[in-house]
């Protein structure tokens, strides 16, 4: 492994008694990054503390089966949780596909996944899924674009088939862009701190 993000918090499978998780995984030929292989791997875990990688011999990677890779193309697995109240078992699992645009999808496992059969989600680049236990419902921020760059618009969904822009949006301000001169300013005539690696 060369480098692990992830976009979901790790899942408590109350069935199973452990953490899930779903990471996403560049790897290294050698010594030297290979670009390209890398996708979404998973993870599990009895104490949230000592994680284990269980072979899913779902992906080939030169030539071997033997690795804990998802079959999702790079970067797919964006955001994932756990839904102990959906009826449908197979459901139970669900997350948003895609690194451009989310696309829902549900797993029984959080391992064999199926993209369902709705309108892809508009988005790029970082989104965060998370479900509102108290309400019943599913809630995403979804990456679009603003007036001063990166913004994060909210959409919601009941039943993660139908989803509503909620139109609210949290993006920076002109007085964001004031006092990042100031900030950026005092950080670099300050001796004390290590100064940016370009």
């Amino acid at each position: 492994e060369m480098s692990l993000q992830t976009r979901s918090a790790p899942a408590w499978d109350e069935q199973a008694k452990i953490y899930k998780l779903w990471m996403i995984t560049s790897v290294r030929q050698g010594s030297e990054p290979d670009p390209n292989f890398g996708g979404v791997t998973y993870a599990e875990s009895t104490d949230g503390v000592h994680w284990t990688k269980p072979i899913q011999r779902q992906r080939e990677y030169h030539g071997s089966r033997e690795n804990n890779f998802l079959e999702f193309e790079t970067n797919s697995m964006e955001n994932a949780l756990y839904h102990a109240e959906d009826p449908d078992p197979t459901r139970r699992y669900k997350g948003l596909l895609g690194a451009l645009g989310r696309r829902p999808a549900a797993s029984p496992d959080g391992i064999h996944w199926q993209r369902l059969d709705v309108p892809e989600i508009p988005s790029g680049d970082e989104s965060n899924l998370s479900y509102d236990r108290a309400n019943g419902t599913f809630i995403a921020t979804l990456k679009t674009d603003g007036p001063y760059g990166r913004v994060h618009g909210i959409w919601t969904s009941k039943d993660f088939k139908t989803w509503t822009n909620t139109n609210v949006i949290f993006h920076a301000d002109e007085n964001d862009q004031r006092l990042a001169v100031t900030n950026i300013r005092a950080r670099l005539a300050d001796a004390t701190l290590q100064q940016p690696v370009y």
